[in-house]
């Protein structure tokens, strides 16, 4: 009662404030059974906060883990140059036709996912977010392979072929590298931690723990 009081207080002084969650946890590490939620998860369609709610990480704090993740790696030539093409082998199901289909001559680097220049949009972002208690949250592999490629299946008479491309309901109209493209969205964050995962992968020796990924490294470096 205690926690819905002290909640009910803080609504009371700021109406922005619009779901809280506690957690009771003993120095052992349990958590005890005073753990609760309160509110709305998502204020806009009335979905309440759950036991099991997932929380997005702060953006500016996990831009600037994974920014600093991504600029450590390409000084240690794990990564391209910055202004350098993306290998296919880095990329979602390894796509080789990376580019906005407006600008096909223009190369996308981490340079444009890192300033946010690159032209991609955050148009189907929230379309992946849960919306039920239990349901699963999905891997970060298999997010951005749904977000940044499509699929065409061929079938002939020895079987049927499946091929991967870059989607192209992704992109603005604007021109990927210019400076007057700045658009903040967090799919390009999303695509550098594909991108160090998939490091990581093909270099395991760059994080000593069992879990070989890109919230590993960060933790470890």
């Amino acid at each position: 009662m205690c926690i819905r009081d002290s909640y009910s207080t803080v609504r009371t002084n700021d109406n922005t404030i619009f779901a809280a969650s506690t957690v009771s946890q003993q120095t052992s590490g349990l958590v005890e059974d005073g753990s609760g939620t309160m509110g709305l998860s998502d204020p806009i369609n009335s979905l309440p906060m759950w036991s099991d709610t997932t929380y997005r990480a702060n953006g500016v704090v996990g831009d600037l883990l994974v920014s600093a993740a991504v600029l450590r790696l390409v000084d240690a030539g794990v990564l391209p140059a910055l202004t350098a093409a993306i290998p296919s082998s880095l990329l979602p199901r390894g796509v080789t036709d990376f580019y906005n289909p407006t600008y096909t001559a223009v190369t996308i680097t981490l340079q444009m996912l890192l300033r946010h220049t690159s032209s991609i949009s955050d148009t189907k972002f929230d379309s992946f977010r849960r919306t039920a208690p239990g349901q699963t949250v999905g891997t970060l592999t298999a997010f951005c392979q749904d977000y940044f490629t499509t699929s065409t299946s061929t079938t002939t008479t020895t079987g049927t072929t499946t091929t991967y491309n870059t989607a192209t309901d992704i992109w603005t109209s604007t021109t990927p590298g210019a400076a007057t493209s700045y658009s903040y969205a967090r799919a390009n964050t999303a695509l550098l931690s594909c991108i160090v995962d998939a490091a990581i992968l093909s270099r395991t020796t760059l994080v000593a723990g069992t879990t070989k990924d890109v919230a590993s490294y960060i933790q470890e470096q």
